[in-house]
């Protein structure tokens, strides 16, 4: 309850999304409140309306009953309980009229910049919520891009950041997955391709220098936990970041990541 502001830095294909609607779903049942998603522009806001959220509304038995679809437009989905705004950030005017309690950025760092006329769109959208302080909650999410875009300075900036870590099966220690773990074949000069040599990956423990292979990927996840890798000041956090890279994605193997790195 303590926390206001949740930052999300992270790499494709590792559930941005699917956390935000699980949220959405969490707020519609159990804490009704007049609520925004804003995306980079008008268009994805559609797709993501008619392609995620309204799917995802009538799957859920609990949704359906109070999800009043007839009455819903993409960019605006009504329930018995509440309203979920969904804006794109490049209309300022739609981004600063009503009161928000809970504030959601998907994608925030394809969003344009402040001009010499407005705010940037997450500041205007952050006005929305001064109605509900000290109560509102403010989510953004993002694949990094620049060190100075929006989501980097917000993630690093945050009262506490945490990563996430897991067991390895061999010696049971915590640790925390990490590129330079990657062992391949990494001749360059040798006859085989890109995607052969990523065929040899295979993750080295930190801490036992034993094998870690795809296959005890899923579990490890399954247990794993987030944790405090730096704090600033004393007592609880007001602001959250959270940072977790490909290596965690249940979609990805080694080798896929590995395949990547090499043609790029």
């Amino acid at each position: 309850p303590n926390i206001r502001k949740i930052f999300f830095c992270k790499a494709s294909q590792v559930g941005g999304t699917e956390a935000l609607i699980n949220m959405l779903s969490y707020i519609i049942t159990q804490s009704p409140a007049p609520t925004m998603i804003v995306y980079p522009n008008d268009d994805l806001a559609k797709d993501i309306s008619n392609d995620k959220l309204k799917p995802a509304f009538r799957l859920i038995p609990e949704l359906k009953k109070i999800f009043r679809e007839n009455q819903s437009k993409e960019l605006r989905l009504n329930f018995r309980t509440m309203t979920i705004y969904l804006r794109g950030a490049g209309s300022p005017s739609k981004l600063a009229s009503k009161p928000i309690k809970y504030l959601f950025f998907d994608e925030i760092d394809k969003m344009g910049g402040a001009s010499k006329k407005e705010a940037s769109p997450y500041n205007l959208a952050l006005e929305r919520t001064k109605t509900y302080r000290p109560q509102e909650k403010v989510y953004a999410c993002s694949t990094p891009t620049l060190r100075t875009n929006y989501i980097w300075n917000l993630h690093e900036n945050a009262d506490e950041v945490r990563h996430y870590f897991v067991r390895c099966p061999h010696c049971g220690e915590w640790i925390e997955l990490k590129w330079k773990q990657i062992v391949y074949d990494s001749d360059e000069n040798c006859d085989m391709s890109n995607y052969e040599r990523a065929q040899t990956a295979i993750y080295v423990c930190q801490e036992c220098g034993c094998g870690i292979d795809d296959t005890h990927k899923p579990k490890m996840l399954r247990e794993g936990e987030w944790r405090a890798v730096k704090k600033r000041g004393v007592g609880a956090p007001k602001t959250v970041g959270f940072w977790i890279s490909s290596l965690y994605s249940v979609f990805l193997k080694w080798s896929d990541i590995v395949e990547e790195f090499l043609d790029s």
